[in-house]
């Protein structure tokens, strides 16, 4: 083989492993069957590799006039893959395992009592249900914003999150970077801190972090916090990422951390979290039952309700589902949060398919 031949062969490998570096620090995939997104980023590799082939090694792929079928293995390849993931997740859906989207959730309801076993009332007045919405939570956070001065102009208010600090329910959000060049202005100075909404009493105020934080969902390269968390943790694959801060203030950022029942990411079931430290960047993972007590959200609420309705839907059969319908329940769109012990809990109503849609019952979901 010629030098020419072998620099074409060459180039195309040695300019897909440089995309895919480029690629994998952009939008870093978990090493893990389980993400879509190492499927996507294998797959583009793939047609990349295939095109580079064809480009570079045009001369040594033409036999008799015609094309060889070694200048079609990247575009074969990524059209495996695709028929790959696309057949697992057909046959990973409801119709195919009713049961195990049920039982997935089934095995997280309890029956009890709500109105004997829980304290809505005391001394006459509600203590501990967040009642308040996001949208003025972020309303008064932008007020203390506005009256910090030049604070305003530097930071901008980020997400807002119910947590519970001490026991109390707390809407909380950090300040974050408003573009890549404030970032790069005042990353040395770092963040300094974040607002907190009570949303029994209404109260808002800004709070100092003991130390400013630089890894953040506002960062970028190596602070951001997405990417800072992949990289500490490749294997892993997580979602929820948000704020909160322990009961002594110190900032963090938590993941939940997710294993998943069927196919390759049917039936997400939170397994556990990572915890970040907002000020050094450390990074620890817990299994579910071994978080810090501090941590309010390691099962969010939106992936117990969506459990709970594969409960609802599909206890009695996938086609019972969708035509007697008999015994099948989901919970209502939106829902509050209560403060049950020391944990964040978020209520919602029950209602049957079969009704009129009045709530039948209640769920209670204890995020920690």
């Amino acid at each position: 083989m010629t030098k020419r031949k072998i620099l074409r062969t060459l180039l195309p490998v040695g300019i897909t492993l440089i995309f895919a570096a480029g690629y994998y620090y952009y939008a870093p995939p978990a090493f893990n069957f389980h993400d879509p997104e190492l499927w996507w980023f294998l797959i583009v590799l793939c047609a990349v590799y295939g095109v580079l082939r064809l480009i570079f090694g045009h001369r040594t792929l033409i036999e008799n006039g015609k094309p060889t079928w070694k200048g079609f293995l990247g575009f074969a390849a990524a059209a495996v893959l695709f028929l790959v993931y696309f057949i697992i997740q057909f046959f990973s859906g409801p119709l195919f395992h009713a049961g195990t989207y049920a039982a997935a959730g089934a095995e997280r309801i309890t029956t009890g009592d709500f109105a004997s076993e829980i304290q809505m009332v005391e001394n006459g007045e509600i203590t501990d249900i967040a009642i308040m919405d996001t949208t003025t939570a972020e309303a008064m956070g932008r007020r203390q914003i506005g009256s910090l001065g030049t604070l305003a102009t530097q930071y901008e208010l980020g997400q807002f999150m119910t947590t519970t600090v001490n026991a109390q329910p707390k809407k909380v959000a950090t300040l974050g970077y408003g573009s890549f060049w404030k970032w790069l202005s005042t990353r040395d100075d770092g963040i300094p801190g974040y607002v907190s909404v009570d949303p029994v009493t209404g109260s808002s105020e800004y709070i100092e972090f003991p130390e400013p934080i630089h890894y953040s969902d506002t960062s970028y390269f190596n602070e951001n916090i997405y990417r800072h968390l992949q990289f500490a943790a490749p294997t892993a694959v997580f979602g929820n990422v948000h704020f909160e801060v322990d009961n002594d203030g110190n900032p963090y950022w938590i993941a939940t951390t997710y294993s998943f029942r069927v196919g390759i990411n049917r039936v997400r079931v939170p397994d556990g979290v990572l915890v970040c430290d907002a000020v050094t960047g450390e990074v620890t993972r817990y299994a579910a039952g071994e978080a810090p007590a501090w941590v309010s959200i390691v099962y969010p609420a939106d992936d117990i309700i969506e459990l709970i309705n594969y409960a609802g839907l599909y206890g009695n059969g996938y086609w019972n589902s969708r035509l007697s319908k008999t015994g099948v329940y989901t919970c209502t769109d939106d829902y509050g949060y209560k403060v049950v012990g020391d944990n964040l809990n978020a209520f919602t109503g029950i209602t049957s398919a079969a009704s009129d849609k009045s709530n039948i019952a209640f769920v209670l979901c204890d995020e920690h």
